[in-house]
This record gives structure tokens, C-alpha cells and sequence, in this order.
């Protein structure tokens, strides 16, 4: 029975992983670049490419953490935007750069299974 449970527990988390990539036909980021430095308290164009697949409403949240594998929200950016608009002027919150990672999640209000990142980016505090 306990083997049956772990075994039950494995599948689980294996079909989680899976069911967890992202989207490569949606919203795929061309900014920011990996590795780029943002400063906090200036505003940073995002950028998206949409193959036209998928159409509506979506989410734009910060995630932010120590490395990629720790990156929890940190903040919502915008929602109800428009995935077709392909880019956003976002006013980095002046609050920012205290981690040493960041990152953007964008999801499909209407179904968060379809969700892309951004590659990692920097954010230099606002002097």
C-alpha cells in the first residue's frame, strides 16, 4: 500500500512538471534581453511576439527570487491586456532591485495552461 502511495506521489509530480511548460507559440518575449539591467523608478518597454494561435485577455505578473528555480510573484504588471497589443511601457516600481533575479510570467486569463516567461533580466535600484 505505502509503495502504491509513492508511486502514486511520483506520477503526480512528473505529470505536474509536464503539464508546467511553457507555451513556445505564445507570447514569446523580445524584451527584456536576457541578463538585462532595468533600473527601478524608469520605464522599460516590454515586448512580445503572438503567433495568432491564441487571442484575448492576458496577465502580466513580476516573479522575483534568488535563481531561476526560486522566482515567486512579486507583483502584477498589468491584466485584461490585450495579447495582440505586443507591447507594454511598464513604470519599474522604484521598490525594486533588492533580488538578484527577475522575470515576467504572462498568462491567458481565459486558460493559464497557455503561459510564457521572459528570459531573466536585472534590476538596478533608483539612486
Amino acid at each position: 500500500m505505502r509503495v502504491l502511495a509513492i508511486a502514486s506521489s511520483i506520477l503526480y509530480i512528473a505529470t505536474s512538471a509536464l503539464a508546467a511548460q511553457p507555451t513556445s507559440d505564445f507570447c514569446a518575449f523580445e524584451t527584456p534581453i536576457e541578463n538585462e539591467e532595468l533600473v527601478a523608478g524608469t520605464d522599460f518597454l516590454i515586448k512580445w511576439t503572438n503567433s495568432g494561435k491564441y487571442t484575448g485577455k492576458v496577465k502580466i505578473d513580476l516573479m522575483a527570487g534568488k535563481d531561476a528555480n526560486s522566482l515567486t510573484e512579486a507583483g502584477l504588471v498589468n491584466s485584461n491586456y490585450d495579447v495582440d497589443a505586443l507591447s507594454l511601457t511598464w513604470p519599474v516600481w522604484t521598490s525594486l532591485g533588492t533580488e538578484p533575479m527577475y522575470g515576467f510570467l504572462c498568462t491567458l486569463e481565459e486558460n493559464e495552461d497557455i503561459f510564457q516567461w521572459s528570459k531573466p533580466f536585472t534590476i538596478k535600484k533608483s539612486s
